[in-house]
Order: C-alpha cells, then structure tokens, then sequence
C-alpha cells in the first residue's frame, strides 16, 4: 500500500486521497450549483472557500477537491485573529470557511462580524461552539463519479494570504496552471 502522505501515524494512500478529494469537489459542486441557480454566483464565478486550520487531511482533501471541482480555496493563516481575520475574510468575500475544532473558538469569537453566514462556516473533527460539521456536510455529498469539470488554466486555484508584516495581509494568486 503505496501512502501517498502520512499524518499523526496515519497512512493515506493515492486512491483514499482521490476518493476523499472527489467527495469534497462533488459537496463544492453542489455548493456552486445551489448558490448559481439562487442567482448568489455568476456562471463565470468560481465559488470561494477557505480552510483556516492546520496542515492535515481535511486540508489536502479541500485542496484537492477545490482543483478537481474548480473552486478557488483560500489558505488563511491561522495566526491571523481578531479584527485581521474579520478583515481577510470580508477581502475573500467566501461561500465556505472551513476550520477545526482548534481553531473553531477564534472563528466563534467573530462569526457575527463575518461576511458570510454562520451555516457556511464548518468544523472538522469533533465540531465546537455551535458550528456546523463539516465531516458530515462531506459525507452528505453524491458518491456519484464527478463529470469532468472544465477549467480555465489562467483561473485561480489558491490564494495564499502574506504575514502582512508591513501592513494588512494580502492575498498571492496562485492559479490552475502552476498547480
């Protein structure tokens, strides 16, 4: 069994990595679908989601599930709290903000100064603080094999947020064609 990454001891293989990716791509997909035929989304705008948690699987399967279902996912540094993260949230102006349950109080302690609404902020792991599970929001999602998405090569794919050492964070695009 070939791991294509380990975490905490845990082996992932290619094949659970992609079956868990597709899953996440399929929920965006549903997501996007949902949030153009409520006229929220324009057919040419790629749903926004951001995962302010630390390095681990859900963070790998979101990101891979952003490419595989052409949603642009924003990494938010987790030092950022407070009236910052209010700030680089309200900038991503974001459909989904995936957290853990780590971080889950920082994200509570603004959730109604946030730009988005508390249903669209999820917690893996154990959820905290009256957030929604995002474990379960996954599972929920078709197991149906995802048709193939057409992809703008110049599209975004992540935006990375800077420290904002000299000033408030900024966000780095990293489009479909540098993956």
């Amino acid at each position: 069994h070939d791991a294509f990454f380990i975490f905490e001891g845990e082996h992932f293989s290619y094949a659970r990595t992609r079956a868990a990716a597709a899953r996440y791509a399929a929920w965006f997909i549903g997501i996007r679908d949902a949030e153009l035929a409520a006229g929220a989304l324009s057919r040419d705008e790629q749903l926004r989601v951001a995962v302010y948690q630390d390095n681990g699987p859900e963070m790998i399967f979101a990101l891979f599930g952003a490419a595989i279902g052409g949603a642009t996912l924003f990494a938010i540094n987790t030092g950022f709290v407070g009236a910052t993260l209010v700030d680089v949230v309200g900038q991503a102006r974001l459909h989904l903000l995936l957290t853990d349950s780590e971080h889950a109080p920082r994200v509570r302690a603004v959730a109604s100064e946030l730009s988005l609404a508390r249903s669209r902020i999820l917690c893996a792991g154990q959820p905290r603080h009256g957030l929604a599970s995002l474990d379960a929001a996954v599972a929920d999602a078709p197991a149906a094999p995802l048709e193939r998405q057409r992809i703008d090569p110049s599209a975004p794919f992540m935006i990375i947020y800077t420290s904002g050492t000299t000033g408030l964070p900024k966000g780095v695009i990293c489009s479909q064609l540098k993956l």
